[in-house]
């Protein structure tokens, strides 16, 4: 019964028909520096499956701070390895996605599947 209600939970962060659930073809892995060099003292937007708006601030002294708009914020540091985003926020903990490279343009995997597209304010 648990693991029904954690598949229920998990499918409803990200239908399918709504958010996407693959990089873009083409895309690469791009290096712990090029991921790097990308995020440090840059603060970007994405827009999540269901219309949040996320903001995401890198400084380049490996901090973030995120903020989902609907008053829920958190901090913590960041780093690159290759491939992969991983942060060790205060509220929400450690973790490490995937990120890929199209046309310049960043895009992270979330633990959902979802795919989000940084998008530079």
């Amino acid at each position: 019964m648990r693991k029904f209600a954690l598949a229920s939970i998990a499918l409803s962060v990200c239908v399918p028909a709504l958010c996407q659930q693959s990089f873009p073809e083409g895309a690469t892995a791009p290096s712990a520096q090029e991921v790097q060099g990308l995020l440090a003292d840059k603060t970007f937007r994405s827009t999540v499956a269901n219309g949040s708006v996320w903001r995401m601030q890198y400084n380049a002294n490996g901090y973030i701070f995120f903020n989902a708009g609907a008053g829920y914020s958190d901090s913590g540091k960041w780093r690159t390895e290759d491939g992969r985003l991983c942060t060790e926020m205060q509220r929400t903990g450690p973790s490490c996605s995937d990120v890929r490279l199209s046309g310049g343009t960043l895009y992270m995997k979330r633990p959902s599947g979802e795919i989000l597209k940084f998008e530079p304010l």
